[in-house]
């Protein structure tokens, strides 16, 4: 199993992010923007691909769903699972390859994971195989017009990453239904958060479907 980034070499780290002033503040409008997507579905069962330390899985589980979270780092997952988090499975799994049945899954969510996938035709389509008629679909990806995505070359753990524009994304979702879209963490050329958009181009786009076709 392969990734386009070896997080196992973050996994002691990873989440000093989350802990830092810009980190707290990025996740809160990351977070923001999600909600109103996982809001629109049933309380059940959810697949989260690339689920990582399990920062997002907890707060997942604290909306009211059951999280399965698969990844192919191993340390990272035995992270999340030192967390005890409530209603939650992980499983060393690949994102191209799912080991679900067709037509399967509930719910299925991703977050800043589809970017490290080594063959996103072949991720989709499992999602598309495993995902239920009806079922639900949630991407939030890194903005290729971003500054974080205009200058990922210079970042180690994003420079080999697939980062997306809206238009990409949103070709990929067509595929399932008609999508929606949110965005979030507005950043200027100091990587700093900004309230006014102008032309600033968001850190992440969330896209949501309805696996209607």
């Amino acid at each position: 199993m392969k990734s386009l980034y070896n997080f196992n070499k973050q996994a002691e780290t990873y989440d000093e992010y989350y802990n830092s002033e810009i980190g707290k503040r990025i996740d809160q409008e990351e977070k923001k923007c999600v909600k109103q997507f996982l809001d629109k579905q049933v309380k059940g069962k959810i697949l989260e691909l690339g689920s990582g330390t399990g920062h997002w899985s907890k707060w997942i589980s604290e909306q009211g769903f059951q999280v399965h979270g698969i990844d192919i780092a191993e340390e990272m997952l035995e992270k999340a699972k030192s967390k005890n988090i409530l209603n939650s499975e992980f499983e060393i799994m690949s994102m191209t390859d799912l080991k679900f049945k067709d037509n399967s899954i509930d719910s299925i969510i991703a977050i800043t994971s589809l970017e490290f996938s080594i063959d996103l035709d072949k991720t989709f389509s499992e999602i598309k195989r495993v995902l239920k008629p009806n079922g639900y679909l949630i991407t939030a990806v890194l903005n290729s017009k971003s500054i974080i995505g205009v200058h990922k070359k210079n970042n180690t753990t994003f420079a080999d990453a697939n980062f997306f524009t809206k238009t990409q994304l949103k070709k990929r979702l067509e595929k399932f239904g008609n999508p929606e879209f949110s965005e979030a963490a507005y950043l200027n050329d100091k990587f700093e958060i900004i309230e006014t958009k102008n032309d600033v181009e968001p850190a992440m786009i969330v896209g949501f479907v309805e696996n209607i076709f």
